[in-house]
């Protein structure tokens, strides 16, 4: 995955370079505001976590985006706990406890504006990511974005005290939904800068699974403080105070690239600039370099030149391999947010599980899906007597087929039990997340240099799903009756499957001509 602009510096390597490509295919570290290289000498006094530094910036950036994604799906749970009367309007009843008493009931349609709200402003959040990652740098964006999401999120509780609360509500899930939009961007960046080559499939792997950490977070804590006396406010002002928290942590830690950390040391820097043991540097010079490093550069230097890249944006977008990854990638959006968004509404609602139960059974499958993905991700690189299309098209076809089969189950036995219920959608999101990590290692083999444009292309299918599920349960299953519901499964197993076909139809595993340009 490469640096996430529109356009970007190439270093073109001569025929005698082993490393890695996505390395010599990226240019010289950009030069962002207010950010300076720490020298060597700094280097030693601050470097407080050894030679651990970048697991710290791993672990502070992976916390981040889960409170990111944690907020942006915080009403999917509490709307159950806020809604404790008919759904045919909206209406508050405050008692004299103030605040914490104010209920909410909404309606299908209301409820599907709230939805979709965070899906809008995530499709919005997608657009200038690119623009402001290449200006301002990922610290100051990520920061910015992680702050107001967490302002919002602590507020909102307040502002639905403001006229009937329902605009307050969409608002607030707007800039939510606005803050997720730049997570897969981000994700490339931090993983291209911080992650030494032998590393990358494992930061890919961990960073990825922000948003099931999000939701085994969010759903047992909400469910938890929902009935507890504190109620669901206490929910809001938590996600909304620990994103504050681990935001001013990630700017006061995070630089957009390592050798203007402060904590860092030599050793750790040579490890993650040098190509597994080669001499050629992972970016350009700086102003401070150690002997090894310098060497490296001038090494770099004379086997490379500069030249600029542009982004060929017909030849891409007109490849039939980047439309089997984008059909791929619907396929997993759909199977991945439709339990993301109404998981906790189908276990309350239809299957009648308590409110508290219900926040522990929906995070259980987002547990199984990261094992999945940790696993998985570096597997993937270990099974090189296997084809790369065996690696990555066919196990991403596999997974996608199990999860045709569970909302095909699901749709025959809607209420069938909590239990075989859950089972199928913890089967569902474990090979799902597997199907995910092949689906991303499919656009990095065929993009190479060019991939962060499909990240994007990505991140906006995953901000359009959500927009379009309510719309449809709406239509479907407006009253959460046992055979809505499974009309909706059966229809998203269909939908899965004309997918999948296109996918395996159309995938290739070899980089694109205009990869070569």
């Amino acid at each position: 995955m490469s640096k996430l602009s529109f356009a970007t510096t190439k270093i073109v390597p001569d025929s005698t370079n082993c490393c890695n490509p996505h390395s010599s295919t990226e240019g010289a570290a950009p030069s962002y505001p207010r950010e300076t290289t720490i020298t060597s000498k700094t280097r030693k006094v601050y470097a407080v976590f050894g030679s651990s530094s970048r697991f710290v910036i791993l672990a502070i950036a992976l916390l981040c985006s889960t409170l990111v994604s944690s907020n942006s799906i915080l009403l999917n749970f509490t709307i159950i706990c806020m809604d404790t009367g008919s759904r045919a309007q909206l209406q508050r009843n405050t008692t004299s406890t103030g605040l914490a008493k104010t209920q909410y009931v909404y309606n299908s349609q209301q409820e599907g504006w709230l939805f979709s709200a965070a899906a809008i402003g995530g499709l919005v959040g997608v657009f200038p990511t690119p623009f402001l990652l290449s200006t301002f740098g990922l610290r100051y964006v990520f920061t910015t974005i992680g702050l107001l999401s967490g302002m919002v999120t602590f507020v909102m509780p307040f502002l639905t005290e403001i006229g009937d609360g329902f605009v307050a509500i969409l608002i607030v899930r707007f800039i939510q939904g606005f803050a997720v939009g730049p997570l897969l961007p981000a994700i490339g960046q931090i993983t291209h800068y911080w992650a030494p080559i032998d590393e990358y499939s494992l930061y890919l792997a961990v960073m990825t699974i922000s948003s099931q950490l999000g939701i085994i977070f969010t759903m047992p804590v909400a469910g938890a403080l929902c009935e507890s006396q504190w109620t669901w406010t206490a929910a809001w002002f938590l996600h909304g105070g620990l994103s504050i928290v681990f935001f001013v942590i990630f700017f006061i830690l995070y630089r957009n690239t390592p050798d203007k950390a402060w904590f860092i040391t030599d050793k750790e820097l040579n490890k993650i600039r040098m190509c597994e043991g080669n001499s050629e540097s992972k970016y350009g010079s700086v102003n401070d370099l150690s002997a090894e490093e310098q060497k490296c550069n001038d090494i770099t230097a004379k086997e490379g030149k500069t030249s600029k890249v542009r982004i060929p944006y017909s030849r891409i977008l007109t490849d039939r391999a980047v439309w089997a990854c984008l059909a791929g990638a619907v396929g997993s959006a759909i199977a991945y947010h439709f339990f993301v968004q109404y998981g906790p509404i189908y276990m309350n609602k239809v299957l009648n599980v308590s409110v508290a139960r219900t926040g522990i059974v929906v995070a259980i499958p987002y547990v199984v899906a990261i094992g999945s993905k940790i696993f998985f991700g570096p597997v993937l690189d270990k099974l090189g007597i296997f084809p790369l299309r065996i690696r990555i098209v066919w196990m991403t076809f596999i997974a996608q087929a199990i999860n045709v089969t569970c909302y095909a189950t699901l749709g025959i036995l809607p209420t069938a039990s909590a239990m075989l219920s859950e089972l199928l959608i913890i089967t569902l999101q474990a090979s799902n997340g597997v199907g995910f990590v092949g689906l991303i290692r499919n656009c990095q083999v065929i993009a190479q240099q060019h991939s962060h444009f499909i990240m994007a292309l990505l991140a906006l299918i995953n901000n359009v799903i959500p927009f379009i599920n309510p719309l449809v349960v709406s239509l479907i299953a407006p009253d959460n009756s046992p055979d809505q519901w499974s009309r909706m499964f059966f229809i998203i197993a269909v939908a899965l499957v004309l997918l999948d076909i296109s996918f395996v139809s159309l995938a290739q595993t070899k980089a694109r001509a205009w990869t070569k340009e």
